[in-house]
């Protein structure tokens, strides 16, 4: 096995981790918007965070030159033991979603996720240099993509930000990762729902500006 898999394997979702995201996207450009779309892979690297946990990303860029970066925590930070997986409330470990996230992109792209050799190179990240490891092999082909905007609580203050996200890949066919069709069906998804709101408890906090904690949503996460 590569050693970026060993890593991976060896790998956990933390509030640094959000954090050190929210930091890098305050770096604007013009995104893809809300709908599905037909891109190409522009690049695609594994980086490490400040605290140890590793990022997956993947630049798409569409036939306008307007970007988006899916970007997926497939590694905890140190503090959380570096893994790929949490613990449920039944004590079972369960992989992160954005190693899922992951595994469902390189199956879109019909890419066996082992046989990935990324090699060692410094990209600019949000406007500054970083070493990562590029999956050169990766650059350039084409799939459609869901994109869909969604409601975060800020972690400074509880507000409530609206982050555009990748939520789905797709065959240029418009199929998912288990080879049904459904590019249809989410265009009328996006079409009633183009923000996913925040949970009632989420929004609750949010009004009241409370650094109190809520587990709706989170309630099987014990990180």
């Amino acid at each position: 096995m590569e050693d970026w898999l060993n890593e991976i394997d060896d790998a956990m979702l933390d509030k640094s981790v959000a954090e050190q995201i929210e930091r890098d996207e305050k770096f604007s450009y013009d995104e893809i918007p809300v709908g599905v779309h037909e891109v190409k892979i522009d690049n695609a690297y594994v980086y490490k965070t400040d605290n140890g946990a590793k990022m997956f990303c993947i630049d798409y860029e569409d036939k306008n030159g307007a970007t988006l970066k899916q970007m997926e925590c497939i590694a905890s930070g140190d503090d959380k033991g570096n893994k790929p997986t949490y613990t449920n409330k039944d004590g079972k470990e369960i992989p992160l979603p954005g190693l899922i996230n992951v595994k469902m992109f390189f199956k879109v792209i019909n890419e066996n996720i082992k046989d990935q050799k990324p090699i060692d190179e410094t990209i600019e990240h949000f406007g500054n240099e970083k070493r990562v490891k590029v999956f050169k092999n990766l650059i350039g082909k084409k799939l459609k993509i869901v994109v869909q905007d969604e409601e975060e609580l800020d972690n400074r203050d509880n507000s409530i930000v609206i982050k555009r996200k990748v939520k789905m890949p797709l065959t240029m066919d418009g199929k998912n990762a288990i080879g049904e069709f459904v590019e249809d069906k989410q265009k009328e998804r996006l079409e009633k729902k183009p923000i996913k709101k925040l949970s009632k408890a989420k929004r609750k906090l949010a009004n009241n500006s409370s650094n109190n904690e809520t587990n709706e949503d989170d309630s099987e996460l014990e990180w």
